[in-house]
């Protein structure tokens, strides 16, 4: 088995346990550097209260000591303390996510749908241009999918097929000539990810505004229908892929 860490190949747990213990030793009572943290949210990913430890996101890690209550002193052994955007801290056990980490299988799995999260969080302001202009001065349109109204509560706006999100997507990669595994991430606010490299940033959220067809559908229509796409670990592999309807 091998596992991925921050970009870093681990053949055992065992090993990805003792990686961990050097960075608690080398930073005991302070703050974790840039690198270190890295593997700390990304090693948080795979924690079953991911999004409670999270929270408003994290600003930064430091390596601490809970106090013994027996003897009102800190303990012995340190661990990794969370503290977030908004002021408030919690720690995390490494050892217990560790054992919840999945095999490069998995992993390799895993990182087509963040690639494809990381995709529609740097293109959101154009959903919202386009939804803001569509309700300036009209409350009200008609859903083309159930030919019934709908509102901005009950919108949703969708990309029209067959240029459905996932074809575009597969449009761009396939013309950068890149795998979903050749897409580095970086966080932000321990949240959202987004591409590391800001050229390739800049240049998706190009080619999705001069390509993207937008249209507004109700919620329970754009739900509803039929989409056009793939297998992703196909891609990731370079295999070749088909299409499908889901």
């Amino acid at each position: 088995m091998k596992y991925n860490l921050n970009g870093k190949q681990f053949k055992t747990k065992k090993e990805i346990t003792e990686h961990f213990r050097n960075i608690l030793k080398r930073n005991d009572n302070q703050t974790l550097n840039e690198n270190d943290i890295d593997y700390v949210l990304d090693l948080l990913k795979y924690h079953k209260k991911y999004e409670e430890k999270i929270g408003s996101g994290i600003s930064h890690v430091r390596v601490e000591y809970h106090i013994d209550n027996l003897y009102d002193r800190p303990a012995t052994h340190p661990h990794f303390e969370l503290y977030r955007t908004d002021g408030t801290n919690i720690d995390f056990s490494f050892y217990k996510t560790i054992s919840w980490i999945k095999n490069q299988n998995t992993l390799n799995n895993q990182h087509p749908k963040d690639v494809k999260r990381a995709m529609r969080h740097i293109v959101k302001d154009q959903i919202k241009t386009f939804r803001d202009k569509l309700f300036q001065k009209k409350r009200y349109h008609k859903c083309p999918i159930l030919n019934i109204n709908y509102s901005t509560v009950t919108a949703h706006i969708d990309h029209e097929s067959p240029l459905t999100f996932d074809v575009m997507i597969h449009n761009f990669l396939t013309e950068k000539k890149l795998k979903f595994n050749d897409i580095q991430l970086i966080e932000i606010t321990g949240i959202y990810s987004t591409f590391k490299n800001n050229e390739l940033r800049k240049e998706w959220y190009k080619y999705h505004r001069d390509n993207a067809i937008l249209r507004g559908t109700h919620k329970a229509g754009n739900m509803s229908q039929s989409r056009v796409s793939l297998d992703w670990t196909k891609l990731n592999q370079n295999k070749e892929v088909e299409w499908y309807k889901i």
